[in-house]
């Protein structure tokens, strides 16, 4: 054992220079350094002149840790990934940074590494995903989402330097292949599971983002007819996820969904014009999400041209013909479609609530008896569940 935390550190310096010559003898080390129940101690040195001087702490050990993983990340892939899993779980915000950031470097599509052993790297972290049980990925979504937004993007970046003076950067569509396509559909599979398993609204919505990323070609490259085959293959995939998980769906994933919907029209419509007409007539036939998409949400977000002022009377519209059809007679029903509205009000943005606002000033002067009966049997469902 070292005898203390600054020679600890010195060390590892050294090791981080030259890990690539046995990185396996240098994953051993951190595995030792990260298996420690009881964190190094700093020390506090009082010097003449100087004061105060501490030595490195225990989380500056680990954050040199994940330097040095990352300059071995190709060469012992799974040791380094799951080691990176595991430092991500620290409580130190630092550590947890920049392990995710080393997992996002670890996934892209490297140029240089794809030229040298193509996507074995790819492969080696989708096994050990599809290895996980249900609880360790929910532990670690976060990670599952950074990693298959990587693993869906159709592009590979590479940087080199021909000589000191010169730094070379290139990026370009990768080349398509049983491979790739593969990849592809596994990481779609592992966001499908991920937002199953999913406990929150928030990580339910990065799932839908993050799937988004499979429908998207390369920007600023020119592609050709295979790439954009792929993308087609991978958005039917993406559209069943969809048609799925939305029977059960909370209101505001629904409203994603259809904001992604009017993106696929454009970009689809002639190719994949059947699974969108099933995913609009999905979206549609649910009632509760009828009332919600005109309470919330922001001007433009769903119209098909954006048209914020034509959307903005649609609303308005639309809020006086709710109006006129409330009646007592159905106060349940109205009561539970109102209710669907702000489930998630404390989880989402206020501001997207304006149109649900208006509407229930309109109620208020329009159905005044029913807006008090309303308000007399929400007050205790609504400040206990939904603020």
């Amino acid at each position: 054992m070292f005898k203390s935390s600054d020679k600890i550190f010195i060390e590892l310096e050294l090791l981080e220079q030259y890990a690539h010559v046995a990185p396996l003898k240098a994953v051993k080390i951190i595995e030792r350094i990260e298996g420690f129940k009881k964190p190094f101690k700093t020390k506090i040195i009082h010097i003449k002149g100087f004061g105060k001087i501490k030595d490195k702490s225990h989380d500056d050990i680990l954050l040199k840790c994940i330097a040095t993983l990352n300059k071995i990340r190709y060469l012992e892939t799974k040791k380094v990934f799951n080691l990176l899993v595991k430092l991500n779980l620290h409580s130190n915000e630092k550590i947890t940074s920049e392990s995710i950031k080393t997992l996002e470097h670890l996934s892209k599509y490297d140029l240089f590494v794809l030229r040298q052993v193509g996507y074995i790297v790819q492969k080696t972290i989708l096994d050990e995903l599809e290895h996980w049980g249900d609880q360790k990925i929910k532990k670690n979504i976060e990670v599952v989402f950074v990693i298959a937004r990587e693993f869906l993007e159709p592009i590979f970046e590479g940087q080199s330097m021909p000589d000191y003076q010169t730094l070379q950067i290139q990026s370009g569509p990768l080349v398509v292949s049983d491979e790739l396509k593969e990849i592809r559909k596994r990481t779609i599979l592992i966001i499908e599971r991920a937002y199953l398993l999913a406990s929150t609204l928030n990580m339910k919505v990065k799932a839908i983002q993050v799937s988004r990323t499979a429908t998207e070609p390369p920007h600023s490259h020119l592609y050709g007819d295979d790439v954009e085959q792929m993308i087609v293959e991978d958005t039917k995939a993406v559209i069943g996820f969809y048609l799925k998980i939305l029977a059960e769906a909370d209101n505001e994933l629904i409203q994603d969904i259809e904001e992604q919907k009017i993106w696929l029209v454009k970009r689809f419509d002639k190719k994949l014009s059947e699974e969108i007409k099933e995913l609009d007539e999905a979206i549609r036939s649910n009632a509760s999400y009828d009332m919600f998409r005109v309470f919330v949400g922001y001007d433009g977000r769903l119209d098909p041209d954006y048209d914020f002022n034509r959307d903005r009377e649609t609303r308005s519209k639309k809020i006086h013909e709710f109006i006129g059809k409330i009646t007592e007679t159905y106060f349940e029903q109205w009561r539970e479609k109102i209710l669907s509205v702000v489930k998630n009000y404390s989880a989402t943005d206020p501001g997207g609530y304006g149109y649900f606002e208006t509407f229930l000033i309109e109620l208020g002067k329009k159905k005044s008896k029913f807006a008090i009966l309303l308000l007399k049997n929400l007050k205790n469902d609504f400040n206990k569940n939904y603020i």
